[in-house]
Formats: C-alpha cells, sequence, structure tokens
C-alpha cells in the first residue's frame, strides 16, 4: 500500500502500536516520509507558511515509537534523531521558541518520550548512547525541561541509556510507557460446569482486556525497572 506522508500519521495513530501493523504495513519509504515532512514543516522550508504548530505535533510519532518492528525503520533514517534534537527545544535560537508556551510543552513532552521509549529498545539504545547531541540534550531537558514529565521522560532514556546519568531517584510507574499490541488468538478455558462436568472453551485476541485484566502500569512499572536499574 502506498501512502502520502500525511496519511501516514493517520495510519500511525490507527497502527503505529501494533507489532505486526495490522491492516496496515509501514515501509522504510513511508517512515522517511513522514520524518522528512515533519522535519520540513517543523525547521526547513516549510517552517515560514506553518507558523502556529499543534501541541500534538509529534504525537503520531510517539505511536510510531512503540513497536519494534517500527522503531526499526524509524532508526534506519538519519532524520529521527535530527528531528526529536530538535523537537526537544533546548536550543534557545531555534525559530520555534516562539511557539506558545503550551505548543512547546506539548512537543518536547512528546519528543522526549520517544527518545525514553527508544532507549529501551536494544538495537536503538546502542546508536543513541553514541550520540553527545542526543546526550546533551536530554541533560538539557532534565535540568531545565518545560514540565514534570518531560523531565522524567528524558531523565528515564538517560538512566536507559546509561544507568550512571540518573541524577535524582525516579518511580517507574509515573513514566508513561507505552506497550506495543500483538493480536494473538489465546484459548482461554472456564471452570467445569457443576453439573455436567463439561469444561467450555473461550477464545479472545491478545492485546484486548479480559475480565480479570491486570493493572498494566504496575507491570509496565517493572519492566521499566528491570531496563534502567544498574
Amino acid at each position: 500500500m502506498v501512502t502520502s506522508a500525511d496519511c501516514s500519521r493517520v495510519c500511525a495513530f490507527a497502527f503505529g502500536k501494533m507489532e505486526e501493523g495490522g491492516a496496515f504495513e509501514f515501509s522504510q519509504d513511508i517512515v522517511d516520509g513522514a520524518l522528512q515532512t515533519a522535519l520540513t514543516i517543523f525547521s526547513g522550508a516549510m517552517q515560514p507558511y506553518n507558523t502556529m504548530l499543534a501541541p500534538w505535533f509529534l504525537r503520531s510519532l510517539v505511536h510510531l515509537c512503540i513497536s519494534d518492528a517500527n522503531k526499526l525503520l524509524l532508526m534506519q533514517s538519519p532524520l529521527l534523531t535530527r528531528l526529536l534534537v530538535e523537537a526537544l527545544l533546548v536550543d534557545p535560537a531555534h525559530p520555534r521558541q516562539e511557539q506558545a508556551d503550551a505548543v512547546k510543552a506539548g512537543i518536547q513532552c512528546d519528543a522526549a518520550e520517544c527518545f525514553m521509549q527508544l532507549a529501551l529498545f536494544g538495537p536503538a539504545r546502542d546508536a543513541l548512547k553514541q550520540d553527545a547531541e542526543v546526550l546533551d540534550s536530554l541533560r538539557a531537558v532534565v535540568e531545565k525541561g518545560i514540565t514534570e514529565e518531560a523531565k522524567k521522560s528524558a531523565e528515564g532514556a538517560l538512566m536507559a541509556l546509561d544507568p550512571k546519568e540518573g541524577h535524582r531517584e525516579i518511580d517507574p510507574d509515573s513514566l508513561h510507557v507505552m506497550m506495543s499490541c500483538a493480536r494473538t488468538p489465546v484459548v482461554v478455558p472456564r471452570s467445569p460446569h457443576p453439573l455436567t462436568g463439561c469444561v467450555c472453551v473461550r477464545n479472545r485476541p491478545m492485546g484486548l482486556p479480559g475480565r480479570r485484566h491486570q493493572n498494566r502500569r504496575g507491570a509496565a512499572g517493572e519492566r521499566l525497572r528491570s531496563v534502567v536499574r544498574p
């Protein structure tokens, strides 16, 4: 399926978190095109014609940073780290510093979350921890980030890249960690019927909540602890 960069943003919202893409499969060309368009609007030739951005300008990219399959595509593009570093808005001379505070807060928070999601993924972590500009920009957000959420995401990314980077104690349960979805059929047995002794079996796809779903936030915190602890 071939799509424009604008349509790919819609697909990112709908299918970005899914490991297998659901009804849509992202390609390297689609990801590269989406990043190129975003960067052109954010600070490139189209910036003068897009003077006011929405706070959720990078939200579709956050969705793409959830799935491991899409993380691999993102990391293949040289535009990814450039866009995310600029979106952290640590450069006081960046033209987007003229945006409203609420807009800058949303964009910086999403960029920091993208880095945190990528830093928890082995292949991306290996590349990011070698990038001095990424590390310095994340440190700047930790020190002078616009919101507390952005600071926590930036420090979570730094701790995943290098556990020695932690400047303060962070409760992993307070971090907003997203998990990718896999719609894999599983068999869920029920208890035997008290009269007939028969056991009924039903199918449901993984990724959809059952009646006794666990606290996902607590589970996400445990997974993050296992990654960022030295």
